[in-house]
């Protein structure tokens, strides 16, 4: 059977791969205008404002180029901030972030607030797709797949890191093999989210790359010094504190947990106290980093591997939000080549499919289900990159018979 009469027996065929995209671009080419007549002072009707979270991001950037950065974390200062500038707000949003992503962000303390929120949003995604660009250049549809992927329309709509810090991770996973040092660095300024980077030093370790790990070292340390210098060193302390108060809030049910998308978060959801919850994502997340370090020692293929870092970040990571699933792209797109160019795993395109809509599904099913599906999700796609690195023909279940880049086949 050929490739071509292969994949049309599958529902995800190449005219739906061309229409889908489109469709949804087109329903919010609509539906984006319409939202916006729903603004009134600066507040939509939920008492939003514009990228919801980046408010915080925008009041801590004017606090700290009034030269009162330290406030940023001030729960009281900040919300005070926020709801003078949008006196409508439906309730304030916290900066937990480290001083050196106040360093970063501090620039757009100079323009309004939509000016600020438009130049983040074009810097983050310039970031996200100069990292996902190589991977999907000649690719046919890639491009439009990649335009309306659900996860970067919530990154938008929530005004995070979430593009940066995708962008640093791409990046970072493919400069390892050809510019250690360079990717070292981008491991490095992963401190501005740092528990996004939870899986850089294992596989640092895992491929024994150890001139990397001392880049990323010193880039952080270094980071953490700018910050601290330029905001004192009391900053590191009140952003410490800063996190301890979110994760009591999440414990206590403050913040809505639902739209968290990590295995303790799952626990959580469905009533397991704080101290059950966090041993077994501790389970969890030791099973996922041993198989992330197999993975890293069965094959040399960037694409596995870095699917693996990236899928596994979510599983071992306690906190992680929706919007953070903007990530996704990279394995999505990994996987995906994988399975054109060598065949596919039986549940790999509905697996694929699934990840690619999932920003916008993972907060409403847990809200209305109680149950968080993205760590089962990405549990099953680790699991088809685990497959792809046993030995052939085992791992193998349907597609026509997988080759290596030359062309060949692989031995088994």
């Amino acid at each position: 059977m050929t490739k071509r009469a292969e994949a049309t027996r599958h529902w995800l065929i190449e005219r739906r791969l061309r229409v889908y995209p489109r469709l949804l671009l087109g329903v919010l080419a609509v539906a984006i205008p319409v939202y916006a007549r729903t603004f009134h002072d600066g507040v939509d009707g939920r008492g939003q404002s514009v990228g919801s979270d980046f408010i915080a991001f925008w009041s801590a950037a004017r606090l700290a180029v009034e030269g009162h950065g330290s406030w940023a974390w001030d729960v009281h200062r900040l919300a005070s901030d926020e709801f003078a500038a949008f006196p409508g707000l439906a309730g304030p949003t916290a900066w937990v972030y480290p001083p050196a992503t106040l360093v970063v962000v501090a620039p757009l303390g100079y323009l309004s607030h939509t000016a600020a929120f438009l130049v983040w949003t074009a810097v983050g995604l310039g970031v996200f797709y100069a990292a996902l660009g190589p991977i999907i250049r000649g690719q046919r549809y890639a491009w439009p797949l990649a335009v309306a992927f659900p996860g970067v329309w919530l990154g938008i709509a929530q005004g995070q890191t979430q593009f940066v810090v995708a962008g640093l991770v791409g990046g970072a996973l493919l400069l390892l093999d050809r510019r250690q040092w360079w990717a070292g660095v981008l491991i490095g300024l992963l401190v501005i989210k740092p528990h996004l980077a939870v899986l850089f030093p294992v596989i640092l370790v895992a491929g024994r790359r150890w001139g990397t790990f001392a880049v990323a070292a010193v880039t952080a340390l270094g980071a953490m010094a700018v910050g601290a210098l330029v905001f004192g060193f009391g900053s590191i302390r009140l952003w410490l504190d800063g996190m301890g108060l979110v994760g009591a809030a999440v414990n206590a049910g403050a913040l809505p947990v639902d739209k968290f998308v990590t295995p303790y978060a799952a626990f959580r959801l469905v009533g397991l106290p704080q101290g059950a919850a966090l041993a077994l994502h501790g389970l969890v997340a030791l099973g996922v980093v041993l198989v992330v370090w197999r993975v890293w020692g069965r094959t040399s293929d960037l694409r596995l591997r870095g699917s693996a870092v990236v899928l596994g970040t979510f599983l071992v990571t306690p906190y992680a939000a929706d919007y953070d699933l903007a990530l996704l792209a990279f394995p999505i797109a990994w996987l995906a080549l994988l399975g054109l160019e060598n065949g596919w795993l039986r549940g790999d395109r509905n697996l694929l499919a699934l990840a690619w809509v999932l920003p916008w599904l993972a907060a409403p099913i847990a809200a209305t289900t109680h149950i968080v599906v993205t760590p089962l999700l990405l549990a099953c796609l680790l699991r088809q990159v685990w497959r792809r690195t046993a030995p052939w023909p085992a791992a193998y279940g349907t597609g026509p018979v997988p080759t290596t880049r030359s062309g060949r086949a692989p031995r088994p």
